[in-house]
C-alpha cells in the first residue's frame, strides 16, 4: 500500500486475516496518508494491530532545515544479507525531506533503518504468522530520494520477498536446486484448487 489515506473496515479486516495467516504487507507513507485514520483502520496494538508503529503527522527537515539522512540500520537484518559494500554505502546517501512520525515502542515493532533525529525510516513487525514492513517516507520522489537511489530496487525486491512469507531474500536458484514453497495463508484457497 503506497500513500493510502485509510482503509474501510472490511478491507482492514481482510488484511489482518491475511497477514495473521502468514501473508505479508508492505506500506509506504506519503502526503495523502491520514495517520489517525490509518492507526484506527489497521491498529497499532502490540498484539492485535497490523501497524509496526503508531503513526503521527510527518516530520519535516531537521532543526536547521537540513535533510534527514540515514543514520543507522540493523546490519544483521535479512534485507541486507549479501548486499555488496557499494549498496550499503548507497543506503547512507538516502535522505528525506519528510517522513511519517512513527512510535515503534507503542506498537511492538522494530526499527530497521533510522534517519537523523531517531526518526524511523523502515519499521517491521510480526503479526501472527505474517510480517509487515512500513517505509515512513513515500515510494516516489515527493518525500525522499530513496526511489532514485541504486539501493531502492534491491531493497524493494528484498522487502517484497521478506514479507511474502518465507523471510528469504535469496536472489536466485541453481538449476535442480530444491525450492521450498510455503503453503498459502490459512483460509486462502490453494491456487491449483487442491489441498
Amino acid at each position: 500500500l503506497a500513500n493510502v489515506p485509510s482503509l474501510t473496515d472490511a478491507v482492514a479486516h481482510r488484511l489482518l486475516t491475511f497477514v495473521r495467516g502468514g501473508g505479508g504487507l508492505l506500506l509506504f507513507g506519503g502526503n495523502r496518508v491520514d495517520p489517525d485514520r490509518l492507526n484506527v483502520a489497521l491498529g497499532h496494538d502490540p498484539e492485535l494491530g497490523l501497524l509496526p508503529a503508531r503513526l503521527s503527522p510527518p516530520s519535516g527537515p531537521g532543526p536547521e532545515g537540513e535533510l534527514r539522512r540515514v543514520s543507522d540500520h540493523v546490519a544483521s537484518h535479512a534485507l541486507f544479507a549479501g548486499l555488496p559494500p557499494a549498496a550499503m554505502r548507497d543506503l547512507a546517501r538516502v535522505h528525506a525531506r519528510s517522513a511519517l512520525s512513527a512510535d515503534v515502542a507503542e506498537s511492538g515493532g522494530r526499527t530497521v533503518i533510522t534517519l537523523d533525529g531517531d526518526l524511523p525510516l523502515l519499521v517491521e513487525k510480526r503479526v501472527g504468522r505474517g510480517r509487515v514492513l512500513l517505509f515512513t517516507t513515500s515510494a516516489d520522489g515527493d518525500w525522499s530520494n530513496l526511489s532514485i537511489r541504486p539501493i531502492f530496487l534491491p531493497l524493494l525486491h528484498r522487502s517484497l520477498r521478506y514479507v511474502a512469507g518465507s523471510g528469504s531474500t535469496k536472489d536466485g536458484y541453481t538449476l535442480g536446486e530444491d525450492v521450498a514453497i510455503p503453503p498459502p495463508p490459512s483460509g486462502e484457497p490453494n491456487p491449483e484448487g487442491t489441498d
